[in-house]
Parts: structure tokens; sequence; C-alpha cells
């Protein structure tokens, strides 16, 4: 212990020696370190972390296996049935999210409840921090129980973490509820979101005052299914023993319908396909970010090993008058520990930094959801770990280098001026090189796929509009009051001054987290063995198609006229049209939920959830014959959408002055939500390029630098006999632009490699760019020379009389 703390004690000494070289080494462990901590604190909240459900790897997430869609959710009454059947699980409950108003000591907000069945907690082993939590006695009777339990988080918030919480009451779409318990540090079934509260099953007519028959539809899939599986129960024998269950529910129900229940491991509330894109996201964003800690240790290695270069004389004497080889060892990997713990530090800091810029990062989700990305222990754990292998990576090899000295010649002062190769060092600036190159192209594949993107057109006009979402059913009205309010809104929005157009919709274009579909079937098409017809749909108002610019092929679009008491109609895009009428749709007929309905419309294809999708069959109903009551507003302005929102505002206000308008925001900001991930991909990994590229410089830099303070006397003596300084810079410069060309060699090959299995997810981008690999290629050659010229052209200034005599 008191050797450990002796060479703690040296190791600060040296630190303060040469506190230049210490600063450098400990700025890029910190850089290095906290990159590394903040990304895997982000990954940690929506990919590893299990958000307070106990023993995670036991649960499995159940869905409905469609053949058009392999995850759809499940309907209360299937859930019911395989609860009641049950032989695979020792719990089986479902949950549903769903957005609410939230009125507190009078103050009402947006959020989101979700619903829960009376075994939820208990299935996700959830413990109260105060009162109880939902349990099955809650879910009895339907809307007789009207009781709740809210988060850690809203406990703290909004009732400042008072001691008598339990019993207060608060209102949930204007209904009393009971606050029956607190849950305590548990984010629910979606990684990263924390939800507000949770409500009983039974109160699914409260929380969804539209759809008051949800529970007793077996066609209405909706929710989110998690069992716990049996104690020796696996996965396999689970599916086989669903297949039987399903099998015999189809028979008892004398449906020939889709009965087929999969099962597939974990509790989170996403299709596994989005699962398996989060975590193959959060690998690649490791991977780059590993790399760069690769070129921060052979970077810090190299000034390590041009210190050690400078101590060979010092070392050499310790050696010599007794010091052993291990007890050197240990002093130098002690002063590269120590450098890498304060580095460390700084590097923690920086993921504390990050994990409160996130969610601002974070796309609009429409209300305002807790985004949990703070450092847990697993960050800490991970963390300490990197220090203490960051240490170890560049402190071992110059550690092992400098006690191995000539000691005949370091001690006659021959060491340092005598040795004029280092493979090592060499080594080390072609691998920052390389690895420079691959991060760099890996980020410039992702940009370019990212403005590939951009350059999409959606089919509709994107400037000059503001986006809002309100929900009269959330405030007690009925349909008839909701849809009498949408009319008188519109109605005066339009006349605003500003205001070019105003229509409605149920979904907003680009929403990439809500679309959905519905069973058909088409007048005189028949349709192939188990070919699947079930569009995706949207509900709009009248002057849409014009409000949004979508262009009318043939037909028109919805007017006041189309009413609940007018001939049901559509409108479809040209996709459908082609598909079932070989483009002539005008007149035919379909049939949605036994109403048959008229086409009388054409539209353009037009993108619906991401710009990157395919053209796919798509229809459009009348908001007056198929109403909704969430809608979104959308507003056309000559100038600055966002100028005409506090108008807006006003306007509902004169309506309903308890309605909030929400989620506002412009169509720019709805497309740029939906390429959040891949524009986050993009900025994530030209950062790391861009610090990769400055280490390997600041090696470049820094192997010249020292090449040039060891080489002086041999500088001097070419000079004095007849070498000009060109020569000296020529030279110098082809020394560094070979490492640098063996570097681009190597890098050029992986980047080339790393190309080809990146190519799956680019868009309209191939793997082998050419514009990305010239351009990176071009970046890195110049910022090469750039960190070569420095050091060269300070040596051709060295004077050859002062170069002989220098020591």
């Amino acid at each position: 212990m008191d050797d450990l703390l002796q060479d703690i004690k040296l190791s600060l000494r040296q630190l303060i020696r040469d506190p230049r070289t210490s600063a450098i080494i400990v700025l890029c462990a910190a850089l290095a370190i906290g990159l590394n901590s903040s990304m895997f604190t982000v990954v940690n909240a929506f990919v590893i972390d299990s958000g307070g459900v106990t023993e995670p790897g036991e649960l499995v997430r159940l869905y409905n296996e469609q053949p058009s869609f392999p995850y759809a959710s499940l309907s209360y009454p299937n859930y019911i049935d395989l609860r009641d059947r049950n032989d695979v699980f020792t719990d089986l409950a479902a949950s549903a999210m769903r957005p609410v108003v939230l009125t507190v000591d009078g103050e009402s907000e947006s959020t989101y409840a979700a619903l829960a069945t009376g075994n939820y907690f208990r299935t996700l082993g959830a413990q109260p921090a105060r009162g109880r939590l939902i349990s099955p006695d809650d879910d009895v009777q339907r809307g007789g129980h009207p009781v709740t339990v809210i988060s850690d988080h809203l406990w703290q918030t909004r009732f400042g973490g008072r001691e008598n919480i339990v019993g207060t009451k608060v209102l949930i779409n204007s209904q009393p509820f009971t606050v029956i318990g607190v849950v305590a540090d548990f984010m629910g079934t979606i990684p990263g979101i924390q939800f507000a509260l949770w409500v009983p099953m039974e109160m699914q007519p409260v929380i969804m005052p539209s759809d008051t028959t949800r529970l007793d539809r077996r066609g209405a899939g909706w929710l989110a299914t998690v069992g716990r599986l049996q104690p020796g129960m696996g996965l396999e024998q689970a599916r086989a023993q669903l297949k039987v269950t399903a099998q015999n529910m189809k028979d008892e129900a004398g449906d020939d319908g889709d009965w087929v229940f999969g099962a597939h491991p974990g509790f989170v509330n996403m299709p596994p396909n989005v699962t398996n894109a989060f975590k193959l996201s959060g690998t690649v964003i490791m991977a780059m970010v590993f790399c760069v800690l690769l070129v921060a240790c052979a970077n810090v290695a190299s000034l390590l090993l041009a210190r050690a270069e400078a101590r060979t004389k010092e070392i050499s004497i310790r050696l010599a008058i007794g010091a052993g080889r291990r007890r050197l060892l240990r002093q130098l990997l002690t002063e590269s520990m120590v450098l890498s713990m304060i580095g460390g530090v700084f590097g923690l800091l920086l993921a504390f930094g990050t994990a409160r810029a996130f969610p601002s990062l974070m796309p609009s989700l429409g209300s305002p959801i807790e985004v949990n990305v703070q450092p847990d222990a697993k960050v800490f754990a991970f963390t300490l770990l990197m220090t203490l292998a960051t240490g170890c990576l560049f402190g071992l090899i110059p550690a092992l280098q400098a006690t191995r000295p000539d000691l005949v010649k370091a001690l006659k002062g021959e060491a340092i001026a005598g040795r004029r190769r280092h493979p090592m060092r060499h080594a080390l600036v072609t691998a920052q090189v390389a690895l420079s190159m691959i991060l760099l192209v890996t980020a410039g594949l992702f940009v370019r796929s990212l403005q590939a993107e951009r350059l999409v057109d959606p089919g509709f006009r994107t400037d000059n509009m503001v986006l809002a979402e309100l929900n009269p059913s959330l405030h007690g009205y009925d349909d008839e009051r909701a849809l009498q309010l949408y009319d008188n809104l519109v109605d005066r929005v339009r006349t605003q001054p500003g205001v070019n157009a105003a229509a409605l919709a149920e979904i907003a274009p680009m929403n990439f987290a809500n679309s959905q579909q519905w069973g058909i079937e088409v007048e005189g098409y028949v349709p192939a063995e188990g070919e699947r017809m079930n569009p995706d749909y949207n509900i709009v108002g009248d002057s849409y198609f014009e409000a949004l610019g979508i262009a009318m092929r043939n037909g028109r679009g919805f007017e006041r006229s189309d009413n609940a008491d007018a001939l049901p109609v559509m409108v479809v895009n040209q996709a459908m049209a082609d598909r079932y009428w070989e483009g002539d749709a005008i007149g035919k007929r379909v049939r949605m939920g036994g109403t048959w309905r008229e086409v009388v419309g054409i539209t353009e294809n037009s993108k619906i959830r991401s710009l990157r999708e395919a053209a796919a069959p798509h229809m459009y109903l009348p908001l007056a014959q198929r109403f909704e009551p969430g809608l979104n507003l959308h507003v056309r302005t000559s100038g600055d959408p966002m100028a005409v929102v506090p108008s807006l505002r006003a306007l509902v206000r004169e309506l309903d002055p308890n309605m909030p308008l929400t989620n506002v925001r412009t169509m720019e900001t709805q497309i740029e939500g939906s390429l959040f991930l891949q524009r986050m991909g993009a900025q994530l990994i030209s950062a790391f390029g861009a610090l990769a590229v400055v280490l390997a410089a600041l090696g470049l830099f820094g192997l010249l630098t020292h090449g040039v303070v060891r080489r002086t006397r041999e500088i001097g003596i070419r000079m004095a006999i007849g070498a000009g300084r060109r020569d000296v810079f020529a030279q110098l410069l082809r020394e560094g632009l070979k490492l640098t060309a063996i570097g681009l060699g190597v890098g050029l090959l992986a980047a080339f490699a790393a190309g080809q299995i990146l190519s799956g997810v680019l868009y309209n981008t191939a793997g082998t760019d050419p514009l990305t690999f010239f351009s990176v290629t071009a970046a890195l050659l110049l910022t090469s020379i750039v960190a070569i010229a420095v050091p060269a052209l300070r040596a051709t200034r060295i004077e050859p009389i002062t170069a002989l005599r220098y020591e």
C-alpha cells in the first residue's frame, strides 16, 4: 500500500513537471472516455436498462401474427381468453398508452396515461414507493374504480413529493380519480419513456371516450401484451403451446380468420423489428465511439513513448543502481493510470452533460413525456471499466519499451541521439489515420444518405404550414359537439390574416409512429390466395388536399356536402387505383366495416410514414362520415407559419377556454422529426470522425515534432555540408506522408468493407459512393500535410552551428 501511495505521489509530481503533455493526455482521455460514457448512457436507457422491471429475461411479448404484419397487437377479448386458458405463463398482463388531459389543482396539461390490467405491476415486478399499485380487484367493474397510480417523477414535479399523496384527487379527462399509490423507479414498457400515470384497464371508456366499446371488440387489436414464463418453460415450447391454444380458440369461435399468437423475448412495447433496429443502431454507435477511443489511446501512447524517450537516462540510472524492472513498470503504469483517472472524471462530467441535453434533441411526441436518460450504476461501472482499460491501453506499451533501454548508450547520453527508427510510434500514427478514414467514410455515407432522403419529393407542399393537435373528447365533448367545434374553428381560422388555407386530418403526414389500416373488400376484385387487403387510411376534412397541395389525378376531393347523410365516399391514391382497378377507380366501390363507399377522387402518391417508403395503396375518408375526435389542424400561411400560432390559440380559447392546443410544430419540423434517427446518426458519427481526425493530426504533429527535436544534430550536420532548407523540408514531408499513405491505404480497404455492410441501411447511396471516398481521402491528406508541415518548417529554421553543439 505504501508503494502504491508513493507511486501516485511520483505520478502527480511528473504530471506537474510536464504540464503541457499531461494536459494533452488528459484531454484526449477525457474526450474518448466521455464520448463512450455519453453514448453508453443513451444506449443503456433505450436498449439495455430494464426500467425497474424484475427479471426481464423471463418475460415475452405476445403478438397476433398476421401475414401482412406479424406484430399486430392483441384485442382485449383475445387477451382475456389467453389469460384464462393460460398454461404457459405465471402471469399475463396487457397495457396501452393513450393521451389524456390531467388536471391537478386546477391546472391542466396533456400527457400520456397507461391503461393497465390488474396484474400488470405484479407481472413486471414493480414496487410501490407510496400506497399500493393497481391490483385485480381494481379491474372487476367497468368504470367503477376511478383510481390511478402515478410515477415518482410526477409525484415530485406536480405534487412536490408530499407525504399525503395517497388519497389525493386529480382529474383525468375531466373525471375525478383517486391516487392510490406512487410506483418506485419504474419506467414502464417503452425504453427511456417515463409514463405519468397508470389507470385500471376497465377505465378505458373514460380514457378513450370516443371509443367506449373497444374492450368488447375481438377484432380491435390495440394492447401490448406481456407474459412471464413459468419456471422451466422455454420460448419454443411456449410458442408451440400458444399455437394449440390459438387453434382451440379459433375452432370455438367458428372463425376462418388468422388466429396465430407469437411470442418474442422481452417486455418492450415495440415490434421486434423496431427493437432490433435500436439494438443495431446502439451497436454501430458504440463501435464508432470505441474507434475514437482507440485513436485517442494510440495518440496518448505516442505521447507517452516520446516522454519515455526523454526520460531514458533517468530510467537507465535507476536500473543501474538496482531498481527492478517490475517496480519501474508499475511506476510508469501508475502514471498512465493517474492520467486516465483524471480523464475519466472529466469524461463522466461530459456524460452527465449529455444526459441533460439529450431530451431536447428528441422529436416532438405530441405531449410532454419525460425522457429518462440519466447515468446509473451501470454507466458508472462502464466508465470505470473504460478508464482502467484506457490507462492500460495507452500506458502498457510505452512502459514496456521505456524499461528496456541500452544502459551503456543511455548512461553515455547516446540513446536519444542515436536511435532513429521508432516502428511502434509509426504504427500507432498509421492506425490513427486508418481509423479516422473508417469513421469519416461512415459519417460521409450517412450524411449522403440523409441528403438523398431530404431531396425526396413527399408529394405535398412542406413550406409555410403549421400543425397543431386538439381532442375535444378528452374534455367531455360527444361526437356531435366536437364536430361542431371543429367546423367553427376551421371557419374562423380561414378568415385570419396571413392564412391561405386550413384543414383537418386524424393523422398528419410523416408521422412514423402513428398509422392505421383497415381490411377492405373491393367490388369485382378477386384477391390472390393469401393476399391481405388492408391498406393504410386517414380521415380528413374538406379542402384537405388543397391545403396540403396534394394533386388530384382524377375526380374530386372532399366537400362540406360529404356529410353523414350523403353517399359514403372515399378518395384513393394512384397506387391503390393501379393495384385494384388498373388506374380507373372513379365510381368503383369498396366495402369497409360493412359500408360500401364509392371512389370519387384519385390523388397523386404522397409519402405517409417516411420519405423512404415506396408508394403503397392509401385511402382517405371524409371526416363528417367517419368522425374521430382527436385531430390535427393543418394551416397554410403566406409567411412565417409560427407567426399565426398566437391567433390560433386565441381562437381555440374563444371556443373553449379549457381546450389546450398541443404539439404545435411546422411541417418542416414534422418531416425532420421523421428523420430523427438518420439525422442523429449522421451528426454523431460525423462528430466522432472529426474528433478522430483531430487526434490523428495531433499524433502526426507530435511524432514529427519529437523527431525534429531528436534529430536536431543530424539536421544541423546535413545543412552544414550543403543540404538546403527545401531539402530538409521535403525529406520530413516525405517521411510524414509515407505514414499517412499507409494509413490511408489500410483505412480505404476497411472503409470499403464497412460501406458494404452499411449499404443495407443507406438510402439511394452506394456503400462505395465515390464522392464520399474522394472527399474523405482529400480531407485527411490535407489535414496530414498541415500537421506535418508545421514541424517540418520548424526544422528548416535550425541553425547549423547551434545544431552541431546540441546534445
